[in-house]
């Protein structure tokens, strides 16, 4: 290779691209909690403990993945994901809360059953949201943006 015509930059985005494509990450939605249960909306507005049902997830969830050497493991704030990950520091693990890991506030509608009209207003909301329109809200609600 002659150096005159090699681009650092360049070589370096090539090198990191390469070290991207064997990067896994593994997402996983928190344990059910008894709001779950009975279809009642919540987001980061309601900071509800997982039931026994979730419990028994977040163990299957241990046993499914305790083979994989994770480097590192993250949570919302919201309790019930750090429950669902809590078998992984009692083996060991360090659990990581992140305030941009938290589910968005969806406001008005928290605390609510799923009725037709409030999912038609969800869908209304995330159909603008995937358009680009990040600036709206559910009235009390956050933006995505």
């Amino acid at each position: 290779m002659v150096l005159s015509n090699f681009n650092k930059c360049e070589y370096s985005i090539k090198i990191l691209s390469v070290i991207l494509l064997l990067l896994e990450i593994y997402v996983t939605r928190h344990g059910q909690t008894a709001l779950n249960a009975k279809g009642i909306i919540q987001g980061s507005g309601i900071n509800e403990p997982l039931n026994e049902i979730g419990l028994q997830q977040s163990k299957l969830f241990w046993d499914c993945y305790q083979h994989i050497a994770f480097d590192a493991v993250f949570c919302s704030e919201l309790q019930r994901t750090y429950q669902t990950l809590q078998i992984w520091e009692q083996n060991g693990y360090t659990i990581e809360s992140m305030a941009a890991w938290n589910e968005i506030n969806w406001g008005s509608v928290e605390g609510k059953d799923a009725s037709p009209e409030i999912t038609n207003m969800f869908n209304y909301y995330t159909q603008q949201w995937r358009l680009g329109n990040t600036n709206l809200a559910i009235p009390g609600g956050e933006t995505p943006a």
